[in-house]
């Protein structure tokens, strides 16, 4: 849509300097109430660091903020709509020098001559020109119209009283679909609540610009600027951004809640913010009872949970209903969406219905966003009932979708993460799945710092190997040495990135791994490791402060020398291994012979095996459609070694006709690309 399709010179935003307004003063001071520069900066892609200084992320961003509101102000005032302003940005505007006011109309003004979909049009240049990392930790991915359209496609006409909200409402996306749906003659019955003054603008203009013949009315649309977890309504006048009212008299008002709240960790949130909103987070019993508000900051929940469980208990009225996007973790994650799984608001000892769930991890229907996400309804004042009708789409919009029904029951009421298990119901033997599983998945080697461990290996002379350690790998860099170690330290290693069926190292990298040759779980004791490769130790001498730091270290391994490994063990030298991706899309098995010497980090998981036929009879079962469907459905993209704990697989007999087949066939399939149907043979185990 927008005429220059490269990437967008972010080094423009720093030609105009912004600091010494006032304006520019009370936004960043009320932005950053929310996200601190320097997390904004951390989060910027690597090309953004390279033309945003760290001192000046916000500045920036400022900056986009004008080209986009100067972009439209252009735009409304060729329609006669010059009332239209929002005093903040108009007023810093006028307060730049000639020459950077000038810079600004050049840059906006190849945006305003495009006569197109104006909410297109702001959306791509927001994208477009504001830096990556600003949106990201803001949880700013905003909603297609089409896609909202799709979501309010089956919600029967308002009835005369009924009072809709978005109180988090972006562009207003879902108040355009609202009226798109239903009239704008209905406009009043809608609600936006939105803490980015920039956003609340563009609403306004777009609204009005989108319905020429109407604006008198929309531009007198529910739309306000404010922050509905806080309660506050915020007004600009003066040089000061001040509190002007609340929304009090919209709470237990609501019929309908609709919307894409906002996606942030709680570990992403300023410190100012955590502790304007945390007591009344932890009021609604979303954290476990060990968290204090001491040691909130060391929790991922995200902020998408509250803004649920809040907007349920104060703007919903007692039989009203929330539809909302929201990150698939809460109903799937074992972990982060344990307490948010109990549907029930402990401050107010209220229930609500969790109606049905569409699953949209298949599908690319919001710009930006590569995380799963789902689609779900909830109703207040009502317990939810198993099984919860559960449709996982599949397609896009535009082709058309189809959907798969599933049945989507917590089986486990036994698990500490009120895990949810997640079956198909077209399948007759989907309640067999769950069982005893024979066999115990383990994780790669953990080393809590890469660049010690992985290396590129450079020669061999004897029983020593030359190596040199790959510094850069992970997040943080260490020194680059080359050193002589012992080979037999040294495995070839398997990262998820190349894991594949028969895989064999066709690189160099490889890891070293300071453990005990006889027992990998135990590392070698310094004075034995000075004794078999003294270079080794020296080595890690100089990197002592570092391994010492490690994290996992402080907490799994004190008291052992100060170079041990994790995950590691005598399994780790099974000859063969059943691995898969950690993270992924899709869950499917590989299979690895040969693998005593190949030792797979942290991102593969995998079953040792001693036996290949064994392997492939466990292969052929976790690579079914049942059961594959299964663990992705119900694990949100991280397979860990848990998700087939709870798989009913038998010890492989091989006097047993059915595992005989499932592993023969499955060998037939992998090494010689044969047809093999495995899913009749393996529904018949069940």
């Amino acid at each position: 849509m927008l005429k220059n399709k490269k990437t967008f010179d972010f080094s423009i935003l720093t030609k105009i300097r912004v600091k010494h307004l006032p304006q520019y003063q009370v936004w960043h001071n009320f932005m950053s109430k929310y996200i601190d520069d320097s997390i904004i900066f951390r989060n910027l892609t690597k090309k953004e660091k390279t033309q945003i200084p760290e001192d000046s992320v916000y500045e920036c961003i400022f900056v986009a903020n004008l080209v986009i509101y100067n972009t439209l102000i252009t735009i409304l005032q060729k329609h006669d709509f010059s009332k239209i302003t929002e005093p903040l940005f108009e007023s810093a505007v006028l307060s730049l020098s000639y020459p950077e006011r000038e810079l600004i109309t050049e840059v906006s003004s190849n945006y305003a001559s495009l006569e197109t979909n104006y909410y297109s049009l702001c959306e791509e240049l927001y994208r477009k020109i504001t830096p990556k990392g600003f949106r990201k930790v803001l949880g700013e991915y905003f909603t297609p119209i089409d896609f909202a359209d799709k979501i309010i496609e089956d919600i029967p006409t308002p009835q005369l009283n009924d009072i809709w909200m978005d109180n988090s409402s972006g562009y207003g996306s879902f108040l355009f679909s609202f009226l798109n749906k239903y009239g704008v003659e209905n406009y009043k019955k809608f609600i936006c609540i939105e803490v980015n003054p920039l956003s609340c603008f563009i609403t306004r203009a777009v609204l009005c610009l989108s319905y020429l013949k109407d604006d008198t009315k929309v531009q007198n649309a529910n739309i306000f600027w404010g922050d509905s977890l806080l309660n506050e309504n915020y007004h600009f006048e003066n040089q000061t951004i001040s509190v002007v009212g609340d929304f009090s008299q919209f709470y237990n008002k609501i019929d309908r809640i609709t919307g894409n709240p906002p996606w942030v960790a709680w570990k992403s949130l300023s410190s100012t913010y955590q502790n304007l909103i945390g007591d009344s987070w932890r009021s609604m019993g979303l954290f476990k009872t060990s968290v204090s508000r001491k040691n909130m900051g060391a929790c991922n929940d995200d902020i998408s949970s509250y803004f649920t469980y809040f907007s349920i208990e104060n703007f919903l009225n007692d039989s009203g209903k929330l539809r909302f996007i929201i990150n698939s973790s809460l109903f799937l994650n074992n972990t982060s969406g344990s307490e948010f799984r109990k549907f029930f608001i402990e401050k107010s000892n209220t229930h609500f219905c969790v109606e049905w769930i569409n699953d949209y991890s298949k599908c690319k229907l919001i710009p930006g966003i590569t995380i799963p996400y789902c689609v779900f309804e909830a109703t207040k004042n009502k317990k939810t009932n198993f099984p919860i009708q559960y449709n996982k789409k599949v397609g896009s919009l535009s082709l058309g979708e189809e959907s798969e029904n599933i049945c989507f029951a917590n089986t486990m009421p036994e698990s500490k993460y009120n895990q949810f298990q997640v079956v198909c119901k077209s399948s007759k033997n989907s309640k067999n799945i769950v069982g005893k599983n024979s066999y115990r998945a383990r994780a790669g080697v953990c080393t809590w710092l890469n660049g010690a461990y992985w290396v590129s290996k450079n020669s061999q002379s004897g029983e020593m190997t030359s190596v040199e350690n790959l510094g850069n790998s992970g997040k943080k860099k260490v020194q680059i040495s080359q050193v002589n170690v012992k080979s037999d330290l040294v495995f070839d290693l398997l990262q998820a990135r190349n894991i594949e069926n028969f895989y064999q190292p066709k690189n160099s990298i490889g890891i070293i791994t300071p453990q005990q040759s006889n027992n990998l779980a135990k590392p070698i004791k310094e004075d034995e490791l000075e004794d078999i490769s003294p270079e080794l130790l020296e080595y890690f001498l100089g990197l002592k402060t570092d391994l010492l730091g490690r994290s996992g270290y402080k907490k799994f391994l004190k008291g052992q020398p100060f170079y041990s490994l994790y995950n590691i063990g005598e399994y780790t030298k099974a000859p063969v291994k059943l691995g898969w991706k950690f993270i992924g899309k899709e869950f499917r098995t590989f299979i690895i012979p040969n693998a005593e010497r190949i030792l797979p980090d942290l991102n593969v998981m995998y079953i040792p095996f001693e036996n290949i036929d064994e392997a492939y009879y466990v292969m052929a079962i976790l690579n079914s459609s049942l059961v594959s469907q299964y663990i992705e459905t119900s694990s949100n993209w991280t397979m860990s070694a848990g998700v087939i704990k709870n798989i009913n697989i038998k010890k492989f007999n091989p006097r047993n006709s059915l595992h005989e087949d499932l592993s023969s066939g499955q060998k037939l399939l992998i090494e010689n690309n044969e047809k093999f149907n495995a899913e009749l043979l393996v529904n018949s185990i069940w």
